[in-house]
């Protein structure tokens, strides 16, 4: 599956990068690396669970981890759900899981409209157009990595039936804050500069904001905060890439650390994040995202002005 010259490498994410990434880490192979796909399943089928809906089609998208469509599949309001990853990674994966697991490029939601992409790429443009039945679409942390996610969430959008449900956890700021601000101090010491080695993340507020531009209803974003403990630097870092979650920011931008870098940032996470115990934090923030494709029946909001009743008159009756 060929994407078009020039195209992928042009934003912020190198999809070869990512797809890298992940194939170290199915080498890795670390028992319980996904323990944020693992909490976010749970609570993707306690809200599943309660909206006493039944889904037909159901999509889970570059989630990487296989617990994700694992817990979902358990649900008796899911009639099938389909796994869809990296190009490479469906392959490498698809003997270990009993869900159905299909090769899917992040890029091809990305330049769906493009001409030349569906002219290059036949058999991923017409496996994008047969994914319009979609009444749930679920997502773990991996549609983070993309270049122009507004572009990719217009795309999932139009793939989904009316009334349909979203269900996304993306990082948020504060994510790896102590790793960056040890890492950013550590370089500018050593080299008067600092290059980006942790992906940026978007706040809050802007996932919120992205749910309703793309059109769906009804949002809700909640902020969830795991944090764990390690002996060192480099148990972190050993952690991030059994999880697949090291950075896949486009190589045009990389910098070649100096070699004393993570020796000094160990120093500095150290002195100024550790505990009584000498163990050092991270932090990982992400944002539970709930929305429906627009319905006739979903409640909406009254207009401005439209209330009968005055509320200072109400207060002063008070």
């Amino acid at each position: 599956m060929k994407t078009p010259a020039g195209k992928l490498n042009i934003g912020m994410f190198d999809e070869n990068r990512l797809i890298m990434r992940q194939k170290r880490a199915c080498r890795i192979n670390s028992e319980g690396a996904d323990f944020l796909v693992a909490q976010v399943g749970e609570d993707f089928a306690h809200r599943i669970s309660a909206t006493n809906r039944q889904f037909v089609n159901g999509a889970d998208l570059f989630s990487f981890s296989g617990q994700l469509s694992a817990d979902l599949e358990k649900l008796e309001n899911i009639a099938e759900i389909s796994r869809y990853e990296l190009p490479g990674i469906a392959e490498l994966l698809g003997n270990k899981s009993e869900v159905a697991i299909h090769p899917l490029s992040i890029t091809a939601f990305e330049y769906r409209k493009d001409d030349q992409f569906r002219n290059q790429n036949p058999d991923l443009t017409r496996q994008l157009d047969r994914l319009g039945e979609l009444d749930l679409v679920v997502s773990a942390f991996g549609l983070h990595s993309c270049s122009d996610l507004p572009s990719v969430m217009v795309r999932i959008f139009q793939c989904m039936k009316n009334d349909g449900l979203l269900l996304m956890a993306l990082p948020v700021n504060g994510t790896l804050a102590e790793l960056r601000d040890c890492l950013t101090r550590a370089e500018l010491e050593l080299c008067g500069g600092a290059a980006a080695r942790i992906d940026p993340f978007i706040d809050l507020q802007q996932a919120g904001l992205l749910l309703q531009a793309t059109g769906f209803k009804l949002p809700v974003v909640d902020r969830e905060e795991v944090v764990v403990h390690y002996d060192d630097i480099y148990a972190l870092i050993k952690d991030l890439r059994a999880m697949g979650m090291t950075s896949g920011l486009n190589s045009a931008n990389f910098r070649r650390p100096h070699r004393n870098l993570f020796g000094r940032a160990n120093e500095l996470y150290q002195e100024n994040y550790s505990g009584r115990d000498g163990r050092i934090r991270a932090s990982f923030c992400y944002a539970n995202m709930t929305a429906w494709t627009p319905h006739e029946s979903q409640q909406e909001p009254l207009k401005p002005g439209s209330a009968n009743i005055s509320l200072a008159r109400h207060l002063k009756s008070k």
